[in-house]
C-alpha cells in the first residue's frame, strides 16, 4: 500500500512527525506517480483529500520536514506570508544574501545629518536605498543609535 510506504519514511517519535527520506532546500520530497511532490503536501493529501489550487500547506509547528497532518494547516500565499511575518521569521537585514550593509551601517545612516547622496555615495548605494532606510521602508527592525 502506497501510504505504508510514505509513512515508513517518517520518524513520529517527537512531537513533529518528521520526513527522514529525500528533501530539497529543507522540505521533504515523495515520489507519486512519477512525480516528485512535497511530502507535507502528500500528507495532507492523506489525511484531508486534495488542496485546491492556488493553496499552500504550512506548518502551525514552522518545522518544514514535519508531515503530521495535525500540524499542517491551509494558506493562500498572502496568508502564507503573514504567518511568517506574525512568528517573525522572514529574512531581513544582513541574512539576506544581497544585503549591502550591516546593521551598525544602518544605524549609522539613520543618525547622519548629511545628504542622501552623500551617504549613499559613502557606502557605495543607491540614493533611493538611504531615502528608503529613512523613510523605515527597509531595515525597519534597526532603531537609531542602538
Amino acid at each position: 500500500m502506497r501510504e505504508d510506504r510514505f509513512w515508513s519514511k517518517v520518524d513520529d517519535s517527537g512531537d513533529c512527525w518528521e520526513w527522514t527520506a529525500n528533501s530539497r532546500n529543507h522540505y521533504g520530497r515523495y515520489w507519486v506517480d512519477g512525480k516528485s511532490v512535497y511530502s507535507h503536501r502528500h500528507s495532507y493529501e492523506i489525511a484531508f483529500g486534495p488542496i485546491p489550487s492556488g493553496h499552500h500547506v504550512c506548518h502551525s509547528c514552522d518545522n518544514s520536514l514535519c508531515v503530521r497532518p495535525d500540524h499542517l494547516f491551509l494558506g493562500t500565499p498572502s496568508d502564507n506570508i503573514e504567518d511568517k511575518v506574525a512568528k517573525d521569521r522572514q529574512a531581513r537585514g544582513v541574512s539576506i544574501a544581497q544585503s549591502k550593509l550591516s546593521d551598525t551601517q544602518v544605524r549609522e545612516i539613520l543618525t547622519d545629518t548629511r545628504s542622501q547622496r552623500s551617504i549613499a555615495n559613502t557606502y557605495q548605494v543607491s540614493q533611493s536605498l538611504i531615502s528608503y532606510i529613512r523613510q523605515r521602508k527597509y531595515w525597519k527592525h534597526i532603531e537609531a543609535g542602538k
